[in-house]
């Protein structure tokens, strides 16, 4: 569960470069975010999927110099004993504060259920308001991202279910109004001819000010890692022509998006 930083030329940064669990097993779920609401971001983690590790949910503070776990962003997501947690990093509330979402993990008969929990840079608290089961079947959790996909200041959710091998892969997006989640019009889509889940990402990659959505497919071993994009224009998900095969072979694509050249 090594997690390793690059820079945007992809250079390895030597400082960051750390264990999250102390385990050489199942690997590890970043996302990154100011979740103390400064200019910088905030390294965010879930447990790797393995049978004996429970949804944990750290963060760590990077000052350029050394990585040092944040002693309040220590917890538990879900009272599931196994399989991990998904996380994702977002303002949902418009706050300056990034709010984290964490997911169950692929666990056979684990719900897609997504929790919101707020930090402000002083404790964790869940978010009442932020619990909700991204898709119908409570099966292999679920995959989940956060960004601006409408270009209001609050950040949304978007999640693909879990790669257990029974449920079609749908990408479908959330919003929060600070009361209550709502599913977002036309933010549906089957991007893949899988049954393995998919992996989101958010980020504007259209450059239009809306965050786009990023796709690849789960696990699948006839799956091909093809990279899909699709923009969001409030009431429909549209193709964009940009379809990269990132890599040959099978078993899908786990996608994330960042501006790298600021």
């Amino acid at each position: 569960q090594s997690l390793q930083a690059f820079d945007p030329a992809g250079v390895a940064m030597a400082k960051v470069n750390f264990y999250a669990y102390g385990t050489l097993r199942y690997g590890v779920d970043p996302a990154a975010g100011a979740l103390d609401g400064d200019l910088w971001d905030e390294l965010l983690t879930g447990a790797g999927p393995g049978l004996v590790f429970p949804p944990h949910v750290r963060g760590f503070d990077f000052d350029m110099t050394t990585v040092r776990a944040i002693p309040a962003v220590n917890f538990y997501a879900s009272s599931y004993p196994s399989y991990g947690a998904r996380v994702a990093a977002g303002d949902l509330d418009g706050d300056r504060f990034a709010e984290i979402v964490a997911a169950p993990g692929p666990g056979a008969s684990y719900a897609p259920t997504i929790r919101g929990f707020s930090y402000r840079g002083a404790v964790v608290q869940p978010m009442s308001r932020v619990v909700f089961d991204a898709f119908p079947a409570r099966q292999y959790g679920a995959e989940t991202a956060e960004g601006d996909v409408d270009a209001d200041f609050y950040d949304e959710i978007a999640a693909a279910p879990g790669p257990g091998p029974t449920l079609p892969v749908r990408f479908r997006g959330f919003g929060f109004d600070d009361r209550a989640i709502a599913t977002l019009p036309g933010f549906d889509v089957v991007a893949y001819p899988t049954f393995f889940g998919g992996s989101p990402s958010l980020g504007d990659l259209v450059e239009d000010g809306r965050e786009d959505l990023a796709t690849g497919a789960g696990p699948d071993p006839a799956a091909s890692a093809r990279l899909k994009l699709y923009s969001y224009d409030g009431t429909t998900l549209r193709p964009e022509p940009m379809l990269l095969l990132a890599f040959p072979g099978g078993y899908g694509l786990q996608v994330a998006a960042a501006n790298l050249d600021l």
